[in-house]
């Protein structure tokens, strides 16, 4: 007699599990969504790729909206969204600062660089440098301005405010940052 197998049949998932999957995208489909996105600010744009370093992929994808003249906000999303994120900030927040928001190195619609980080300074360098770098191309090293940062683009802005390479100007920090889930070095977690 033959054994027959049978295959059980797949487990179904949930509908909401089929369709909320991460689904990877090409760029052109990226600027797409994010140009739906921007169209419903009101506030004057501009969108552009600041180049940070000489190879093809050293370049900071940035928001820029507000008056010239007005102080600098910085806006650094987390890892999973890009600076299109702050679309509902954008208006708001451009009346009173100019703004920019970037996308860290490696992250969003910027470019991806080798990563050669191994341990938790290196990664801090690495993204540290990458947005000193797009500061400087800017023009903004001597600007006091706030820096904002979500989630895992709190990270670089908590280390460097641990660094101290943002000083504190006439006894006010310039520096505004939320992060999730990111302890310094020296610091008891009692007090994080």
């Amino acid at each position: 007699m033959r054994d027959v197998l049978t295959r059980a049949p797949a487990p179904r998932r949930a509908r909401y599990v089929r369709y909320t999957r991460w689904k990877p995208t090409s760029r052109p489909e990226a600027v797409a969504a994010e140009q739906k996105l921007l169209a419903l600010c009101r506030a004057r744009l501009e969108v552009r790729d600041v180049p940070v370093g000489a190879g093809p992929q050293d370049f900071m994808h940035t928001i820029s909206g507000g008056a010239p003249g007005s102080p600098p906000l910085v806006l650094v999303p987390g890892y999973g969204a890009g600076a299109g994120f702050f679309f509902r900030n954008l208006d708001g927040l451009a009346r009173f600062f100019r703004v920019h928001a970037v996308d860290l190195l490696g992250t969003g619609m910027s470019g991806r660089p080798r990563w050669a980080a191994r341990t938790r300074e290196e990664a801090e360098d690495f993204f540290l440098g990458g947005l000193a770098a797009w500061r400087s191309a800017l023009g903004l090293e001597r600007e006091r301005m706030v820096l904002v940062g979500h989630s895992l683009g709190g990270a670089p802005c908590a280390a460097g405010a641990a660094r101290m390479r943002f000083r504190p100007v006439r006894r006010r920090w310039q520096m505004v940052f939320a992060t999730a889930c990111y302890v310094l070095p020296g610091i008891p977690r009692s007090a994080a």
